[in-house]
């Protein structure tokens, strides 16, 4: 019998199972380690639990689409929104660094609620973007900092088609595309 389970759910006692994969042993009860079901190996009295949705962290080298947190002089806090176009099934933060970018100021390139595009250089919890070696990297998408318009991309610059004013960052050569990935 499957029975959905979720983290630190009991499934079960010592006396009556062995424990399997997904599982872990607390005061003489079985536990879930993640949300997932339960399987019951009835030959071996073992309980397994099979996750339902495999968690895919980034990895080095991954591409991956961010909305941009924060910014500091030294850094941007971003949440990743698409790893190789597809949509985590976690939510990962991930930082990149002025070393990682074309300027040394993080303010001069980026500000809150852009959407960028970098790839994975440390995927050891905190990831770590960069722009460096990456072609297709750079901002994706930004809005005008009078008036709140989506920007449209001329050429190296941003212009916004509300007010006219430029702004000059490093963007993507896919400026304006954000992938959709199976949500």
């Amino acid at each position: 019998m499957k029975k959905c389970v979720t983290p630190g759910e009991k499934i079960g006692v010592v006396e009556e199972y062995e424990v399997g994969p997904g599982a872990f042993v607390d005061g003489g009860s079985i536990y879930s380690s993640f949300w997932g079901r339960t399987l019951v190996d009835l030959e071996q009295r073992r309980v397994i639990v099979q996750p339902t949705k495999a968690i895919v962290l980034p990895r080095k080298g991954d591409r991956a689409v961010a909305l941009v947190l924060s910014v500091s002089t030294s850094m941007a806090e971003t949440k990743i929104l698409f790893l190789n176009e597809q949509v985590p099934r976690s939510t990962f933060t991930a930082f990149l660094r002025a070393s990682e970018v074309p300027t040394r100021n993080m303010y001069d390139v980026l500000k809150p609620g852009e959407i960028i595009k970098a790839v994975v250089k440390s995927s050891k919890i905190p990831v770590q973007l960069s722009w460096k070696n990456c072609s297709e990297c750079g901002v994706l998408l930004s809005y005008c900092n009078e008036c709140g318009e989506i920007l449209e991309a001329l050429g190296k610059k941003l212009r916004c088609p509300r007010c006219g004013k430029e702004f000059k960052k490093p963007i993507s050569p896919n400026y304006g595309e954000i992938p959709v990935g199976e949500i």
